[in-house]
């Protein structure tokens, strides 16, 4: 059985397929992780958990996919430039003019990313 498809076509199937694939090995890798750490093994009242990324933002899923690692890096990395350009940027900016002004703190997220990003070790570079 052949299906003649157009080129975009071709190029929205390659797209479903890599999405498929990557979100099965992401799925994969988190019940490894899962069963290596022995978390079936652990009584609900002593779980811990660790907070991958999303530290900024307001959902709370029982379960994450691969699409959803995907737009809370996304979402991580764009809170990164928006802390850069508008908070550090700024701060540093009115230290050298002289400026006098109560330290403004806020939650530093480049740890998570580069657990991410990393070229050589990251997560994604690991998928």
């Amino acid at each position: 059985y052949t299906l003649a498809l157009s080129p975009e076509q071709c190029g929205d199937t390659r797209d479903a397929v890599a999405r498929a694939v990557y979100s099965a090995v992401f799925d994969h890798v988190i019940k490894r992780l899962n069963q290596t750490l022995g978390a079936g093994s652990i009584a609900a009242s002593d779980r811990r958990s660790i907070g991958f990324l999303d530290i900024f933002g307001f959902e709370n899923f029982a379960f994450n996919s691969f699409e959803q690692l995907c737009i809370n890096f996304t979402n991580e990395r764009l809170q990164a430039q928006f802390t850069d350009s508008l908070i550090k940027r700024q701060q540093e900016e009115w230290k050298r003019e002289g400026v006098h002004c109560a330290h403004i703190s806020f939650p530093d997220n480049a740890g998570q990313i580069e657990l991410l990003d990393n070229s050589k070790g990251g997560v994604l570079a690991l998928l």
